[in-house]
C-alpha cells in the first residue's frame, strides 16, 4: 500500500473514532485520549492530521451534514405538494428520519449536535449546517405557498415565527437530554413541532 493511501486510511480511522465519540458524549465532553485509543494511534499522530479537538469535530460534522444534504436532494417536493400540509410535513419528518437511519454513525452525531449544540462554536457549526437548515426552510416555504392562507399573510413572516417557536422547543428538549434518550427525544420533539404547527395553522378555536 502506498504511503498516501495509508495516510488517507488513517485519517478516515480517526474521523470514524472521533465521530463515534462526539456522537456519544457531544463536543464538550469528548476526549481526544478516547478518540486516539479507539483509533489505535498515539496522540501525536492525531496532530499530524488535525490541529485540535475543534478542527476534528468540524471535519466530522461537515462529513455528516454533507451526507444528509445529499440524501435530502432525493425528496420529491412535487409529491409533497399533492398532500395536505400537515400530512406533507409528517412525510417530510419520516423521510428525514429514514435518511438518519441509513447511517447510525451520522445519526448519533446529528442527534448529539442537535441536543448538545456547542455554543462556543456557533458560527462554525451554523456554517456547516446551513445547507440542511436552508433545505428545511425551503420545504416549509414551498408547502405554505402551496396552501391557501388568509389574505395579507406574509409567508416569510410566518416562517420566521415558526422557526423561532421550533428553536424554543429545541432548547426545552436540550434541558432534558441524557446519554441514552436522544432518539426518543427527537420523536417527541417532532411530535411537539407538528402539534404546534397544527395549532398555528388551523387555530385552537372550533368555528361554529
Amino acid at each position: 500500500m502506498k504511503l498516501e493511501e495509508k495516510k488517507i486510511l488513517k485519517k478516515e480511522k480517526i474521523i470514524f473514532s472521533a465521530s463515534t465519540e462526539f456522537g456519544l458524549v457531544g463536543y464538550k465532553e469528548a476526549s481526544l485520549n478516547t478518540i486516539c485509543k479507539n483509533a489505535g494511534i498515539a496522540k501525536g499522530t492525531l496532530y499530524l492530521y488535525f490541529e485540535d479537538k475543534k478542527d476534528i469535530y468540524l471535519e466530522c460534522l461537515r462529513e455528516c451534514y454533507d451526507s444528509i444534504y445529499t440524501e435530502l436532494q432525493n425528496i420529491d417536493f412535487n409529491e409533497l405538494k399533492q398532500m395536505d400540509i400537515m400530512y406533507a410535513l409528517q412525510n417530510y419528518f419520516c423521510s428525514f428520519d429514514l435518511i438518519l437511519d441509513r447511517d447510525n454513525l451520522y445519526k448519533k452525531l446529528y442527534l448529539s449536535t442537535f441536543f448538545h449544540f456547542p455554543i462556543e462554536l456557533k458560527e462554525e457549526v451554523l456554517a456547516i449546517t446551513k445547507n440542511v437548515d436552508e433545505f428545511n426552510h425551503i420545504c416549509l416555504k414551498t408547502l405554505l405557498l402551496n396552501t391557501k392562507l388568509r389574505e395579507n399573510i406574509d409567508v416569510d413572516t410566518v416562517i420566521v415565527l415558526l422557526i423561532n417557536h421550533i428553536r424554543l422547543f429545541q432548547k426545552r428538549y436540550q434541558d432534558k437530554i441524557s446519554a441514552n434518550n436522544k432518539e426518543e427525544l427527537l420523536k417527541a420533539f417532532q411530535n411537539d413541532v407538528l402539534n404546534m404547527l397544527d395549532m398555528f395553522l388551523f387555530g385552537i378555536v372550533e368555528h361554529q
